[in-house]
Formats: structure tokens, C-alpha cells, sequence
């Protein structure tokens, strides 16, 4: 049995809603998830622990919600908190709502509560009642599907000793994974160098020379006390970097990283700076560096991960988040050029629709190829659950009649559908495609559901998931 604490911060699953009710014969709550029976019955042995326990859960749970789906409207707010897979080109969902929460009772017991999470994962911190409570939402496919879908779209497929997730913990594992996923990707382009300044006494005049220098010493007799602008390799990105290097705890995580540590230990020549002044670093301003503002981001909040967690004040609301359905497209559009197929741009502007306000608004399927009789084939992808009993989400289907009734206007569309992440055990003996058709503006046009199989991440170690992922794949 577990706590109601412990409940909250490792069980809950993206894209699930649960249901409480206490058993009184028992002396626990249990929890019903998607309308199936739950993980593990929550302990509640007594009085003193049922009052300790459920008092803080309704109060911070009705906080978090109201709080949290309120910050998610600022973009300041987007910017600091979250991570963005690729946000130039891919619309983020971070303004839905987090989770949502209903206490019918309004009693501080969970008795009749129910809770749904939807596509953003991660953790969020709020001190309630002087006592920190965390909510973390993790994949409903388990960590290994995460790591395997950022190191795939990113192309980095060695995923030897990316340590142990159970004994670091969830996010401490994910920011890790990504902040190193990110710096093997920047790093390809040399260490960043920036304009830093210095000052030097010298015997040459180089760039401006400090005025209280030419008071004391107006014959102009070397040296000079100069003050220049150079390129250098000990900048504040690299010394924020080689600062993370030192702060990871995780010393296994990282081991693959060793010869890349130690450029950044030669370049900043090891100076200890202070972290309150690293975390002031301003991005990369060079465009051909520009990779490593994703590395100073992610090193931003490891650091303070390890300082502050998230937050300078602990009772002030702190996250870190990010949109796994976001991610989970970013992969597929990666799997399908890798395979060959040749996709048109996300983030085009050409294809518009009336608002009915006398202004228009762009339509941008997630999946636009363009075949070998170059003819359209459109398709969404949807990381939330397929249901075989209801079929399409009714506002997806409109969605994609939507796409079919404009593009074909224009265009010859062959095919359109639907992708969807499912396990095995879901999908059971049905095949991997559905296949069906749809009559839009006087024509037919294949109407195909695809699933990517996702194998199952279980508990113990297992050496074959990242080669059945692959398999998956292919």
C-alpha cells in the first residue's frame, strides 16, 4: 500500500483520469483509472495518518489546478517552465489545462474526486499548509518510451547506461537525459565562442585605454591599462555548462560525456563562479551557436534544480513541464523523412480558411506527403487514446473533413488517416491499420487509422526494449 503523497508523485499518468472512494471495510481509498481497477490500494492505517494525509491532498490539488491552468495563458510563464520540442516549427498545446480537478464533497477526504490529466507531463511544486506538496505526471507508456522518442528524433540512438530512472527519480532522470541529448547535438559545432571583456595592462595600445590610466601617466609610457572586446571560449554559456557538469549528483548518467566535460574544464579553465550569477546568462547570440541556447535552458533548471528546486522562493508554485503529444509528432515526422517520404513544411502559411470575423485563419495538418503522382496524403497525429468502441474523437474527425473539403479543391488527395501510439497488450490481435473510406466533395478518398506499437516498459531491466522500439519503427 502507498500514501496518498506517494500517490500523487509517482502513479499519475498522462492522458487518464481516475475516480476515489474509500473503502471503509478496509480502511483505504482505492482509485478506478480509465474505468479499470487501479495500481494499488492507498494506505490509510489511522485517524492520525488520515488526517496528516487527506487534509493537505484537496487543498493542494484544488490549488495546483486553479493556479497552474492560470499560469499556462502567460507566455513568460511557457518560457521559464516548460520545454518545447522544436518550437519554431511545431504548435505547442501548453495553454491546456494541466489537470483537472472536482471535489463534489468538498470535504478534505477524496472520497468521490476525480482527477484528469491530459498531454503535459512533468512536475509541479506548491507548499501547502507550510508542507511541500509535488504532483509529477509521468508517460502512460513508462520512461523508457520517453528517453527512446527524444534520442530517436534527435538521432542520437545509443542509449547504453542512461542510468537508473527508479534511483535518480523521474525528472531528475528526464532533464538529465535531455540536457545531454541537447549538448552532444550542440556540441557538433565546436564549443561556442562569444565577445567577452577584458582588461589587460600591456605594452601596445589595444582597443580603449582607461582614462584614469592617462591622468597618472600622460607621457603615454607602456604598459597601458586597456579595455577590449575579443572572441573567447570562457564565456558564460561555457562556464554555465562546466557548472552543470559539476552540479549533476548522477555521475553514471553522464559518463559518455567525459571528453566533452573536460573541453568545457579546459575552455573556462575551471573558475568557480557563482550559480545565482550563471543563472543571469543570456542566450547565444551568434547564429551559427544557436543550438546551444536549448543546453543553457536545460542547464538553467538543472541548476536549479539542485539549488532552489525550480523556484528561489519554495512557497511560490513551480514546475517544469512539457507537451509529450508535441514530442510524440515530432518523432513520427522525423521516422517518415528518415524513411523516405517526402513531407511538406509544418509551419506554412499558404493554406487558410475563413474566420467568419473578414479575417482567416491557417489550417496545418500535422502530415502533409506529397507521393510519387503527387497527390496529398494528410494526416494527424494524436498521442491520446484511440477508443475501438467509439472510434475518431468526434472533433478530430470534423477536423480532418476540414483539411479534406479545403485541399481538395485544389489538389488530389489519395489518402488520409490518423496515427496513434498503442501497446500490444491494447491492440491485441487487430491489425496495425485500419483501413476504411470517406466521401468528401463528390469524392472517395482512404481513410486509414495507423498505430505505432509501443513496447512494454516494465519495471525490471529490460535489455530488448530499445531494439523492439526500433522494430516498432521499421
Amino acid at each position: 500500500m502507498i500514501t496518498f503523497k506517494q500517490f500523487f508523485s509517482t502513479h499519475v499518468t498522462d492522458n487518464s483520469q481516475y475516480t476515489f472512494s474509500f473503502q471503509k471495510e478496509k480502511d483505504c481509498y482505492e482509485f478506478n483509472r480509465n474505468g479499470q481497477a487501479g495500481f494499488a490500494p492507498i494506505k490509510i492505517s489511522t485517524w492520525y495518518s488520515w488526517r496528516d494525509d487527506c487534509d493537505l491532498i484537496h487543498p493542494a490539488l484544488a490549488q495546483i489546478a486553479f493556479e497552474l491552468n492560470d499560469l499556462l495563458q502567460d507566455e513568460s510563464f511557457i518560457e521559464s517552465n516548460t520545454y518545447l520540442f522544436d518550437k519554431e516549427e511545431y504548435e505547442h498545446n501548453t495553454r491546456d489545462l494541466f489537470i483537472k480537478y472536482s471535489n463534489p464533497e468538498k470535504s478534505p477526504a477524496l472520497h468521490g474526486s476525480y482527477l484528469a490529466s491530459g498531454n503535459l507531463v512533468g512536475f509541479v511544486s506548491k507548499k501547502i499548509k507550510n508542507e511541500q506538496f509535488t504532483l509529477q505526471i509521468g508517460s502512460r507508456f513508462g520512461n523508457k518510451f520517453l528517453m527512446s522518442i527524444i534520442a530517436d528524433a534527435d538521432g542520437f540512438l545509443e542509449l547504453k547506461d542512461y542510468g537508473d530512472v527508479s534511483k535518480n527519480g523521474w525528472l531528475e532522470w528526464l532533464l538529465i537525459f535531455l540536457w545531454k541529448t541537447k549538448l552532444k547535438a550542440a556540441y557538433r559545432l565546436g564549443l561556442p565562442k562569444q565577445y567577452v571583456s577584458s582588461n589587460e595592462r600591456l605594452q601596445r595600445v589595444r582597443g580603449n585605454i582607461k582614462i584614469n590610466h592617462l591622468i597618472g601617466n600622460q607621457e603615454l609610457y607602456p604598459p597601458y591599462e586597456c579595455s577590449y572586446r575579443e572572441h573567447s571560449y570562457d564565456n558564460e554559456v561555457t562556464r554555465l555548462i562546466n557548472k552543470t557538469f559539476h552540479s549533476i549528483p548522477h555521475k553514471n548518467m553522464i559518463s559518455e560525456c567525459n571528453r566533452i566535460h573536460h573541453d568545457f574544464l579546459i575552455a573556462t579553465k575551471d573558475k568557480r563562479v557563482p550559480t545565482i550569477q550563471l543563472l543571469k546568462s543570456g542566450r547565444v547570440k551568434n547564429p551559427y551557436y544557436s543550438t546551444y541556447n536549448e543546453v543553457v535552458k536545460l542547464s538553467k533548471m538543472l541548476l536549479k534544480r539542485q539549488t532552489t528546486g525550480f523556484s528561489d522562493n519554495l512557497s511560490d508554485l513551480s514546475a517544469f513541464l512539457f507537451d509529450v503529444s508535441m514530442l510524440f509528432e515530432y518523432f513520427i515526422r522525423k521516422t517518415l523523412t528518415r524513411s523516405g517520404f517526402q513531407l511538406e513544411e509544418k509551419n506554412l502559411e499558404t493554406h487558410r480558411i475563413s474566420r467568419g470575423n473578414g479575417g482567416t485563419r491557417a489550417i496545418k495538418p500535422d502530415i502533409l506527403i506529397r507521393n510519387e503522382q503527387n497527390e496529398l496524403e494528410i494526416f494527424d497525429v494524436k498521442y491520446k487514446h484511440f477508443s475501438f468502441s467509439e472510434g475518431v474523437n468526434r472533433d478530430d474527425l470534423y477536423q480532418m473533413h476540414t483539411y479534406l473539403g479545403h485541399f481538395l479543391h485544389n489538389e488530389e488527395v489519395s489518402r488520409c488517416g490518423f496515427i496513434y501510439p498503442i501497446t500490444a497488450e491494447r491492440l491485441g490481435q487487430r491489425e496495425h491499420i485500419i483501413k476504411n473510406v470517406i466521401f468528401q466533395a463528390g469524392k472517395m478518398v482512404d481513410f486509414e487509422i495507423h498505430f505505432f506499437i509501443v513496447p512494454k516498459d516494465k519495471e525490471a531491466e529490460d535489455e530488448n526494449y530499445f531494439s523492439d522500439f526500433q522494430s516498432s519503427i521499421h
